[in-house]
């Protein structure tokens, strides 16, 4: 879902999407304070909480093209909100930053049931190059980004799934 950012500058874009885990919370929310990042990306490793970069590759599918771009990955210190859990997270583009938009996010976590999680993501995003980023935005590169969010999200289920069954 993408809408004018409200607060600050008009031309940031906010995007929201979920999806549902079929783990218990209890692993879900264990897995996310852990410094082993499995569940983020099957190369994630204790490595980026001693201080090393985090990347990984976000994707986008629509028809028939596929958009990958390796991002730099930025997470912060996870904190409770309600019954869930939230961990703000960042990504921008690997080398070309100023093409491509920088995201700001939350990822929370929320129990739906004993063996379910609702993982959202909820964020906002500066369209590249100005003006012209804008327009370009409107017409295509919306779709490219909730896309990219939705794969992440998706592949972080699966991630997390696959932990939890094993």
């Amino acid at each position: 879902m993408f809408a004018p950012g409200g607060g600050g500058d008009a031309s940031a874009m906010l995007i929201q999407d979920f999806v549902q885990v079929n783990a218990p919370y209890a692993f879900v929310h264990g897995r996310l304070l852990e410094p082993r990042l499995g569940w983020l990306a099957d190369d994630a490793t204790a490595a980026y909480a001693e201080g090393e970069r985090l990347f990984l590759t976000v994707s986008a599918t629509g028809g028939e093209m596929t958009v990958h771009k390796r991002v730099q990955v930025d997470l912060g210190d996870a904190y409770s909100r309600g019954e869930g859990v939230v961990v703000p997270l960042s990504w921008w583009a690997a080398g070309a930053e100023r093409l491509f938009p920088t995201l700001d996010a939350d990822l929370e976590i929320m129990p739906m049931g004993p063996n379910q999680v609702m993982l959202t993501l909820m964020g906002r995003y500066e369209p590249p190059l100005g003006a012209m980023g804008r327009v370009v935005n409107r017409l295509v590169l919306h779709r490219v980004a909730e896309a990219c969010v939705r794969n992440f999200l998706h592949r972080t289920a699966a991630n997390l799934e696959h932990e939890e069954a094993a």
